[in-house]
């Protein structure tokens, strides 16, 4: 088998379906993002969504409580990840997953906004990013907070209203990628072979 590190997308999802979960530590987890694919394995399990680039979901996205906060939830699922690097490293193969899956506990009680500051922070973001970030996770608690949905704004203008939802589509797609860019950094440090070929069933 080739290295997993030469690979592309197909042969990728093709491999991560060959996983033997009877191999896996139980608090493993590895998130890839590719260019039109992003792969997620964990709780032995493993999810495989395809979509025209990597922020391809923004774009069927609509202003509805439910869509949005997952949209948030993605975006700080991602944020949650990169943290993970930044403190605890590039996993290898003797990688203590015990201690990545309770650091994944801890972020659950950490807010959101604080997450963001600290990306703000420590990333190397434009002046405009920052002030998207801003906006967006302004209406992230709004969307999490209050009680009508028709008192929602994005930048002191109804969400509800197209030109508006576009804009903040528009926004969220910038931040996306920006984020996804940032993670894929990291992401390009892991020793892929080292990682993920142990765990595969043998051809």
């Amino acid at each position: 088998m080739r290295k997993v590190e030469s690979m592309d997308e197909d042969e990728l999802i093709r491999v991560s379906a060959r996983v033997d979960w009877r191999k896996v530590p139980r608090d493993f987890r590895l998130l890839l993002v590719l260019d039109r694919t992003t792969i997620r394995i964990g709780d032995r399990r493993r999810f495989v969504e395809q979509t025209t680039d990597v922020y391809g979901f923004v774009e069927g996205l609509k202003p509805e409580r439910g869509e949005i906060l997952e949209a948030f939830s993605r975006l700080e699922f991602i944020i949650n990840e990169i943290l993970k690097f930044e403190l605890l490293g590039v996993p290898t193969v003797d990688t203590d997953w015990s201690k990545r899956k309770f650091f994944d506990e801890i972020m659950n009680y950490v807010d959101f906004s604080n997450k963001i500051n600290w990306l703000r922070e420590r990333m190397n973001l434009g002046k405009k990013q920052k002030q998207k970030l801003d906006n967006l996770r302004r209406l992230r608690n709004g969307y999490a907070h209050i009680w009508r949905e028709d008192e929602i704004q994005y930048k002191n203008r109804p969400i509800k209203i197209k030109s508006c939802f576009k804009e903040f589509k528009d926004d969220f797609r910038e931040v996306w990628k920006c984020v996804c860019d940032i993670y894929r950094i990291q992401q390009d440090k892991i020793k892929m072979n080292e990682v993920i070929s142990p765990l595969l069933i043998k051809e």
